[in-house]
């Protein structure tokens, strides 16, 4: 028990290997003559925009127009383009990313 803790804590990197077992009743007991867990930990930040999809057609405004003028004895057709509002859906939310680096 006792060495499977020592080397849970070695390989966790919480503890140095300078442990002491204390004796007496209570074997499972450690002293730490030294840890590092105050020690500088050093990063790399990365930040990733959210995704969106962008629909073009999303809400309609408007259907296509026609019209016709009249100029003297001739008539004009003219149309006009349907009116749209584009939406945006968030598909992926933004983050930053910590990679671990050597200070």
């Amino acid at each position: 028990m006792k060495i499977a803790l020592t080397a849970a804590l070695v390989a966790a990197g919480l503890v140095v290997p300078t442990l002491t077992a204390h004796a007496g009743a209570n074997e499972d007991s450690f002293v730490v003559e030294s840890d590092d867990r105050g020690a500088k930990r050093c990063f790399t930040s990365t930040y990733y925009p959210a995704k969106y999809r962008v629909d073009p057609r999303g809400k309609r405004v408007s259907g296509a127009k026609h019209s016709y003028t009249t100029q003297g004895d001739k008539v004009v057709l003219t149309r006009s383009a349907p009116v749209y509002i584009e939406t945006r859906t968030r598909i992926k939310s933004d983050y930053t990313s910590l990679r671990p680096t050597p200070c």
